[in-house]
């Protein structure tokens, strides 16, 4: 933790003629970069991170064996991405472990001395009687602020559907959230029921088989799958550049091609490989509809109206996250939470620009790291890296 005896003192004592000017609310890889960019605008700035547990602490919680998708080039954040390093790992086509990439944030945050409080949870944020402040609360201080960023990613707010796909089940649910490894799985024994169909769901269906046990897939649609390993692996590898080349066509093409401003959200399908390998060899059992369900016995239906009855053991919901924003709550009403939580985007200009960082038309209160904030890639760590420069200039010109 990093925090001076001045910044201590303001969140003691609500005081608001001593408000800090930006409180980042989230540790993570959004609230990092931001708060690098900053210093970098202006090394005297007034800022402090509030991070509700420890810096890497999402990424260090994730399962044993995940690792990102990108190569690290696509992954380093502000500071450590630059031309040296742009060639030192342009060939480089090594995917981190999630654990590898908590550690490589909690080494960020002491580099660059980034100014950051530790087990802070702002579980509210409540505007001033005038209007003029922010207090934010935790669970027994008032923090007052001039400006709030959230930065909270999705990985603490899972999407759960075991309350209408599996209504009633009796054994035990863990969403990808709380999943470790297969061990995990097998103390309740050996029959699991995986509920999606993207990454994450091949992630659990890979280490499930290999470990031997009885998987089943409960998905309401087809499922899709990423071109073979190593076509993904070429694709990737250059994936900030392509991604890069093509939003910078975006917009001139868009007048001659007005279906590409439709091209928003990025879905990530079920990499081909192990898993893909599963499914088609009938290791993995597909199936599209519960059609009767008893405790832990459920009745299914598959694409060619078979049924078959099984009995499971645990259930695994991979049903992904949403951009949460809990805290916000008493200042922005449920429908504009909701429409921030789908991320749509529309090209913008310099002046709407500052108006996506925006939420709810609050002044002062801004987002970073979410779904289609500036373009497709914003939520991820290399659209992160890009939008942390542009929020900085805007918030260093207020």
């Amino acid at each position: 933790m990093v925090l001076n005896k001045n910044h201590q003192e303001r969140i003691e004592k609500v005081d608001l003629d001593s408000a800090i000017d930006i409180a980042i609310i989230g540790g993570g890889p959004a609230g990092l970069s931001l708060a690098y960019c900053l210093q970098k605008i202006n090394p005297k700035i007034d800022y402090l991170i509030f991070e509700k547990g420890h810096v890497g602490e999402s990424f260090q919680q994730m399962p044993d064996h995940l690792t990102l998708i990108t190569p690290p080039k696509a992954n380093l954040l502000p500071g450590d991405f630059n031309f040296f390093s742009y060639v030192k790992y342009f060939f480089n086509t090594e995917r981190w472990t999630a654990h590898r990439f908590a550690n490589y944030l909690k080494d960020y945050q002491k580099r660059f001395h980034l100014k950051i409080q530790e087990n802070t949870k702002i579980e509210k944020v409540e505007l001033s009687e005038d209007k003029k402040y922010f207090i934010l609360h935790t669970q027994d201080k008032k923090i007052p602020c001039r400006r709030v960023v959230s930065a909270t990613g999705y990985f603490s707010f899972p999407i759960s559907v075991a309350s209408n796909a599996i209504n009633g089940f009796t054994g035990p649910i863990i969403h990808f959230q709380q999943f470790k490894n297969s061990d995990q799985l097998n103390r309740f024994g050996n029959r699991v029921l995986i509920i999606g169909k993207r990454l994450s769901a091949g992630q659990v269906i890979r280490e499930c088989v290999a470990a031997g046990m009885e998987v089943s897939l409960l998905v309401r649609s087809p499922i899709q799958f990423t071109s073979g390993p190593w076509k993904l692996r070429q694709f990737l590898r250059f994936v900030w550049e392509i991604e890069s080349l093509f939003l910078l066509l975006q917009k001139p093409l868009s007048n001659i091609f007005p279906n590409l401003k439709k091209f928003s959200k990025i879905v990530v399908p079920m990499e081909a490989g192990d898993g893909k390998e599963a499914i088609e060899k009938g290791l993995v059992a597909v199936y599209n509809k519960v059609l009767n369900l008893q405790h832990q016995t459920i009745l299914l239906e598959d694409q060619n109206n078979n049924k078959q009855q099984k009995i499971f053991d645990v259930v695994v919901e991979t049903t992904g996250f949403c951009a949460g924003l809990p805290h916000l709550n008493k200042i922005i009403d449920q429908n504009t939470l909701l429409k921030l939580e789908q991320g749509l985007f529309i090209f913008k200009s310099q002046e709407s620009e500052i108006k996506a960082f925006s939420i709810g038309n609050i002044a002062g209160l801004y987002q970073l790291g979410r779904e289609g904030i500036v373009d497709r890639r914003s939520r991820f760590l290399r659209g992160i890296r890009s939008d942390s420069k542009i929020l900085a200039k805007i918030l260093c010109t207020k």
